[in-house]
């Protein structure tokens, strides 16, 4: 989301901020909730509510960001995790969301064609003006290859002497900064150009979203608990599909929720990973899981993009793998 539809609502700071903290405090509330009551092991079943009250309160917070309802899912089948309770919001959910924009606002906007955020906090729609100026706007790499500052290059340990004409007297002329319109277009770039949150649902429109995430995450929990689990060695409820469900009953009419996007996005972070992890064991490099995570999520995103079929999810899918070394006794099954 972050690096490959950085102009989608659901990618924006706020989003992505405010997203991502309201799946971890759902899944924490979920999960306290559950316990309590005595069914802290019924595990299909607060995945299934942590996604779809996930949905709900970030669509009612103009924070709709599919991610977060990964988060919550995470929360919700790890038990480990259980014990954290409300620190599991500050970190991993809010720290690593406040980390990922900042890394989003630095590398964006170096892209001459990229402008990110599109706006911090939702408010009025820009003027065609504003979006027609930051269009324009080149890239700093752009500004230093074509040159357009090197008239005003000046070395800093030299001092042009300029002389007056009749007196003869000579002044000095403090050197220009050559840099200065590069961080100048650079750091403009980082206010964004404005931009307005999708209107609010109504709340029938927000009881489908939860009818239709919580039927969909509740089957998942149900055939990998009963099914796939015990009878293949197979799992089927993983983090991706708790994004995947904010994606197509929350944001159905986004390009990439649709079937093709789901289906092919998801299957190629997939083999992405497996391929990955298998090189990467190959070279005798698959302890540095961290290099192994980041080049599976980067790829998935490449692939994507050049096939038409990106969807947020296929990452997580990737990551997952990657970072779970009993994932990686299924090899390619998993894609499957």
């Amino acid at each position: 989301l972050l690096f490959s539809a950085i102009k989608a609502p659901v990618a924006q700071p706020y989003n992505t901020i405010c997203g991502n903290i309201v799946g971890a405090l759902v899944g924490v509330y979920v999960v306290s909730i559950m316990e309590a009551i005595g069914y802290g092991d019924c595990f299909w079943f607060s995945g299934a509510l942590s996604v779809s009250l996930t949905i709900v309160a970030q669509e009612h917070l103009d924070a709709v960001h599919p991610p977060g309802g990964a988060t919550a899912l995470i929360f919700a089948l790890t038990k480990p995790l259980h014990k954290e309770h409300f620190l599991f919001v500050l970190c991993p959910a809010a720290t690593g969301a406040i980390i990922m924009v900042a890394i989003a606002v630095i590398v964006n906007n170096l892209a001459a064609e990229r402008t990110y955020p599109q706006w911090w906090w939702p408010k009025a729609t820009p003027s065609p003006a504003d979006v027609a100026t930051q269009a324009a706007m080149p890239s700093p790499m752009s500004i230093v290859m074509e040159g357009e500052c090197m008239q005003r290059e000046v070395s800093r340990s030299t001092v042009e002497t300029v002389e007056t004409g009749d007196t003869g007297e000579t002044t000095e002329q403090e050197p220009c900064d050559a840099l200065n319109p590069v961080y100048e277009c650079y750091l403009d770039k980082f206010a964004g150009v404005g931009g307005q949150a999708p209107p609010k649902p109504s709340l029938s429109e927000s009881f489908f979203s939860f009818m239709g995430s919580f039927t969909g995450m509740a089957v998942l929990g149900l055939v990998d608990t009963y099914v796939l689990g015990p009878q293949y060695d197979m799992k089927v409820e993983v983090a991706a599909f708790g994004a995947m469900s904010v994606l197509i009953f929350s944001t159905s009419k986004a390009p990439l929720a649709q079937p093709t996007n789901a289906i092919l996005g998801n299957t190629i972070g997939g083999a992405v990973a497996v391929i990955v992890v298998a090189c990467m064991q190959y070279l005798g490099l698959l302890e540095h899981t961290y290099t192994c995570a980041a080049l599976s999520v980067a790829l998935t995103i490449a692939v994507q993009e050049q096939t038409n079929t990106v969807h947020p999810p296929g990452g997580a899918t990737a990551l997952l793998y990657t970072i779970t070394p009993p994932m990686q006794a299924l090899h390619q099954k998993f894609i499957f």
